[in-house]
């Protein structure tokens, strides 16, 4: 288990009319599109899973909601910290990049691991390995979205908004939003489909690989 989580309790508005909504992005590298921007208006807390870049992304989220965020390898001249554990709303929510937990037992089982789903689900374990337990486990390194369970946790990549690969642009960026209703729950959200006015989020998608 990580020594050098830091532990905060998060105090949101109590709503009547629906639970409270957190946006969620990672690996802006100092960027933040329109559509993004657009997605999370609205949301009660925003998390950053790391790789953040310029520091004016965060001044432009905090425009839109509160920010939470951790450090990703990128981020490497920053005082952010690299693991938060955070109790909101009588959850518990794990927040890492994720770069820095990574183990030669997870290598050696997921290349000796029967399938694709196999040697995810070994990945995803092992992350929640250094965690205490959590109703979700938010982490955005490798940058591919996701959203599984694994037992009674939430396992939440909200993928890359923006990617410096010359070679390998991104067809659109990626965020997600996690409910914080009975059952914490997650969407998926490619960025440049259109925001619902309605308060009703859109049906939560697969797009593991």
């Amino acid at each position: 288990m990580l020594k050098d989580i830091v532990r905060t309790l998060v105090r949101l508005p109590f709503r009547h009319d629906r639970p409270a909504r957190l946006g969620v992005v990672a690996n802006t590298y100092g960027v933040l599109p329109s559509e993004v921007a657009a997605h999370l208006a609205g949301v009660d807390l925003i998390l950053h899973a790391g790789d953040v870049g310029e520091v004016s992304v965060i001044t432009r989220l905090e425009a839109i909601a509160p920010v939470i965020a951790v450090a990703g390898d990128f981020d490497r001249r920053t005082r952010l910290p690299q693991h938060r554990l955070l109790h909101i709303h009588g959850k518990t929510i794990g927040l890492t990049h994720g770069h820095t937990l990574r183990s030669l037992g997870t290598t050696l089982r997921t290349f000796i691991a029967d399938d694709v789903s196999e040697a995810r689900d070994l990945k995803y374990a092992e992350l929640l390995h250094f965690f205490p337990p959590v109703d979700c486990l938010v982490f955005a390194h490798p940058a591919t979205a996701c959203r599984i369970r694994l037992d009674d946790t939430l396992v939440f990549n909200p993928g890359p908004v923006f990617s410096t690969a010359a070679d390998q642009p991104l067809p659109s960026p990626c965020l997600g939003i996690i409910t914080l209703g009975r059952m914490l729950d997650g969407t998926l959200i490619q960025g440049g489909e259109t925001p619902s006015s309605a308060p009703r989020l859109a049906p939560a998608s697969e797009r593991s690989r």
